[in-house]
């Protein structure tokens, strides 16, 4: 296929038809060379995805770029199979009319692919291997747009100094900001970010997605992301298998039928809610009325008892276990009373001190499914030897609550 330009005729990757239902699955770094491999089997050669990679490059910054002549990319290059892709984007770049500097941070190209393809670029392209900060600085400070093809998918752990001080340089830059595949410096399984990761404005996941293009810190490095094939038949893609699914509506909807004509309350499942304390009645407001919006036929709020009126006046339609804190015997009696007349349970919003008390006995009690949310994480990293529940939670940690477990 060729596409055409007024630079003349370019080269094309292959157009598949769209699928038909959104990607669900996200592709770990064992994932995606698994996938790589079954295109070698298939007789679909690396250096021909490294080639479609570099162009998908390109023609992204040429269409947020679209007069490129006289204009100055610089691309960021490492020594692995990414920088690769860099020189390919910096190949076409200056074959369309545009000035290109490739640095290459780590020295020469360490694999044969990427080697192959940095002997491809063309005079024209200027290349730095060993550059002084001021010359990257004053290289940066011209360009019109960053190509960063340092590290790829199989990154982990800390970046190097170089790599720190470049990507900072390119931080205050207003220019065109992309990554190829994943940002430098974010893990591809853990969605963890080293600091100084490289901040781009959009990522083009090549195939597929993968999970830091959707966890943070990762999804905040990665700006906004684009999934460009590259060669991959997608027959090859639908038959792999991956570990990791994103949660869609597709997933939801099966799960939340109508109900059915003749259904009351009681058919619609009993919710548990062990949440709230004196101060922090509002966490337990926010998830009664969101439970309750999910369609839970009975809510059961266990809570005590010194912020029901407040509990009572938000959340009517709740029926209440209020118990005394400084009675702990009473209060397990009646915590165990009203888990076994639910069906489910959610734990730990606005719990404070309170989870101390109600978390152990909780996770004493028979397996039923158990959300723990806020001050629940909270208490099991304060006690790491806590024997967890029969049956796995479900756990929603954010940034500001729950450290790691």
């Amino acid at each position: 296929l060729l596409l055409s330009s007024r630079f003349g005729f370019l080269p094309a990757m292959a157009v598949y038809p769209p699928r038909k239902e959104s990607p669900m699955y996200l592709f770990t770094k064992s994932d995606t060379q698994s996938l790589e491999a079954a295109a070698q089997r298939a007789g679909i050669p690396l250096s021909s995805l490294m080639e479609n990679a570099g162009l998908a490059l390109a023609q992204e910054l040429h269409r947020r770029l679209p007069a490129l002549s006289g204009k100055q990319a610089v691309i960021l290059c490492g020594k692995g199979n990414n920088s690769g892709d860099g020189f390919v984007c910096a190949r076409h770049l200056a074959g369309w009319g545009m000035f290109c500097t490739v640095l290459l941070l780590h020295g020469p190209p360490a694999t044969p692919l990427a080697a192959q393809a940095f002997q491809r670029l063309p005079e024209s392209v200027t290349v730095l291997s060993s550059p002084q900060s001021s010359t990257v600085q004053k290289v940066l400070g011209q360009a019109d747009a960053v190509a960063d093809c340092v590290f790829g998918f199989s990154f982990q752990g800390e970046l190097d100094p170089v790599s720190r001080q470049v990507f900072a340089m390119t931080e205050p830059l207003s220019c065109l900001k992309l990554s190829a595949d994943l940002p430098s410096g974010v893990e591809c399984d853990t969605g963890r970010a080293s600091p100084g990761a490289f901040r781009a404005q959009a990522t083009l996941a090549f195939t597929v997605e993968k999970p830091a293009h959707h966890s943070y810190p990762a999804k905040s490095f990665c700006g906004q992301v684009l999934v460009r094939p590259v060669g991959i038949p997608p027959v090859l893609v639908d038959e792999a298998r991956t570990s990791v699914q994103l949660t869609g509506p597709e997933q939801v909807r099966p799960l939340l039928p109508p109900p059915d004509i003749q259904a009351n309350k009681g058919t619609q499942g009993r919710l548990l809610l062990v949440c709230g304390s004196y101060g922090m009645a509002g966490a337990c407001i926010m998830a009664a009325r969101a439970a309750l919006r999910c369609g839970v036929g009975l809510l059961h709020i266990v809570a005590e008892a010194s912020i029901y009126p407040i509990l009572a006046a938000a959340v009517p339609e709740a029926i209440y276990t209020l118990f005394d804190p400084a009675q702990p015997a009473e209060t397990a009696a009646k915590l165990t009373a009203a888990h076994q007349a639910g069906t489910a349970c959610v734990a730990g919003c606005g719990l404070g001190g309170l989870a101390e008390l109600l978390c152990p006995i909780l996770f004493s009690l028979n397996p039923k499914p158990l959300l723990l949310d806020a001050d629940a994480p909270n208490y099991l990293s304060r006690h790491p030897e806590t024997t967890p529940p029969p049956r796995p939670p479900v756990l929603t940690p954010h940034p500001g609550g729950a450290p790691p477990l």
